[in-house]
């Protein structure tokens, strides 16, 4: 008689509550450097990213397209410093919903690996979100043209002033401030490289709201 065969490993589930922990985590880290004024913002936070990830095709996307931790945690606190500019834009909360979408997925292209010269990676995340009927044009589209820069500089069509849509502006803000602040800089360095870059890099309207 033949043994039997053994059942798959169940599938895992997609941590949402982990993710949550390490929003809180992050969020808290975030307030204790005073790089954003976050205190009264959290909970909404955590609120508007766990409506997100509860949606059935972001948890399917995001289970094929895993992440290792640091992007996985890069893309979290892009998320939380997009949501902050968002909400001083008063986005409702629809909106809010797809720019943490887009910031939670602006990366998908690298792969899973954060890397720091990979210019492929918009149009690659926007062909792999293309393929996914459910994920909104806007959220593909903010991952397409989150590394095109206000003086048209950028990659990979080299848009420029209000051809770059304005999900894409404020992530492109919360990346390089992330990047920044990865790379060592202080939060207020991070925020004056910011504030240099208005007008050749990134929307001076959106900057001046940070400053």
């Amino acid at each position: 008689e033949e043994p039997p065969v053994p059942p798959p490993p169940p599938r895992p589930e997609f941590p949402v509550q982990q993710t949550l922990l390490t929003i809180q985590r992050l969020t808290n880290g975030i307030r204790q450097q005073n790089m954003l004024r976050l205190q009264s913002s959290a909970e909404t936070f955590e609120s508007i990213i766990y409506a997100v990830l509860e949606k059935p095709y972001v948890q399917q996307f995001l289970d094929q397209d895993a992440q290792d931790e640091k992007l996985y945690n890069h893309s979290l606190r892009v998320t939380i410093i997009a949501l902050y500019i968002g909400m001083i834009c008063r986005y409702d909360m629809l909106n809010l919903e797809y720019l943490a979408m887009a910031g939670i997925m602006h990366d998908c292209g690298m792969g899973g690996v954060l890397k720091e010269d990979d210019r492929q990676h918009p149009l690659n995340g926007f062909i792999k979100m293309r393929n996914n009927a459910h994920i909104p044009m806007v959220v593909a589209l903010t991952c397409l043209q989150h590394h095109e820069r206000y003086d048209g500089k950028g990659f990979p069509f080299g848009l420029k002033k209000d051809q770059i849509i304005e999900f894409a502006k404020i992530i492109a803000i919360a990346d390089q401030y992330d990047h920044s602040i990865i790379g060592g800089c202080t939060p207020q360095e991070a925020l004056f490289k910011l504030l240099e870059g208005r007008r050749k890099l990134f929307d001076p309207t959106i900057i001046n709201l940070l400053n």
